[in-house]
């Protein structure tokens, strides 16, 4: 254990003995959620639905042909359902969102960027399989779609690191917060305690 982590686990010990107000720690749970989980806006709830609908829509065309095409290749039939698989994924995901009615900035960017950056590579290293060496310039074109995936992965990458420098800040308030609050309430009590009157000789 290095000092770093020494000195962390020696200031939460000490603030773990400090008094703790339930108002006080209802506010931090308050805020800390308002920020981690956000209503949906009208923009992302219609975005989340044509997601939905695509992906039903999608997942169905892809069923269909799987159960209905038995004399196709069977890398062509890995391939419908490797798309089945990534349809139902996304609609579970954003059904998930709607019926909940929140978005929660922790996970649900997260998995939706893996999900588009493994959906990418899937594809991509599907059609470098199925094609081989013929149509190299459409292989080229079908690996470029790997870079925006892996910029919105790396975007939401910094988002979650803003994100958890948010939640640390908070996290920083409210322990200042009862700090002050400790100190504050000692010395009333001392002030209380010395303001009392005198004995006379």
């Amino acid at each position: 254990m290095n000092a770093h982590q020494s000195r962390n686990r020696t200031r939460e010990r000490l603030l773990a003995l400090e008094p703790e107000t339930p108002a006080l720690r209802a506010e931090y749970e308050r805020s800390l959620a308002a920020m981690l989980e956000v209503p949906l806006s009208k923009t992302r709830r219609v975005s989340l639905a044509v997601v939905l609908v695509g992906a039903v829509a999608s997942g169905g065309l892809l069923a269909a042909l799987l159960l209905t095409e038995s004399a196709a290749p069977a890398r062509t039939r890995i391939a419908f359902g490797v798309g089945v698989a990534f349809a139902l994924a996304w609609a579970i995901y954003s059904a998930r969102i709607l019926y909940r009615g929140t978005y929660r900035r922790k996970t649900d960017s997260t998995t939706a960027a893996g999900m588009a950056f493994g959906f990418t590579i899937v594809t991509a290293v599907g059609f470098a399989l199925v094609m081989g060496r013929r149509l190299d310039p459409f292989l080229m074109f079908g690996f470029l779609f790997v870079l925006p995936a892996a910029v919105i992965l790396l975007r939401t990458a910094v988002e979650q690191s803003e994100l958890r420098t948010h939640e640390r800040i908070l996290e920083l308030e409210y322990r200042l917060a009862r700090l002050s609050e400790t100190l504050g309430g000692g010395a009333a009590a001392s002030r209380g305690g010395g303001s009392g009157p005198r004995p006379l000789p």
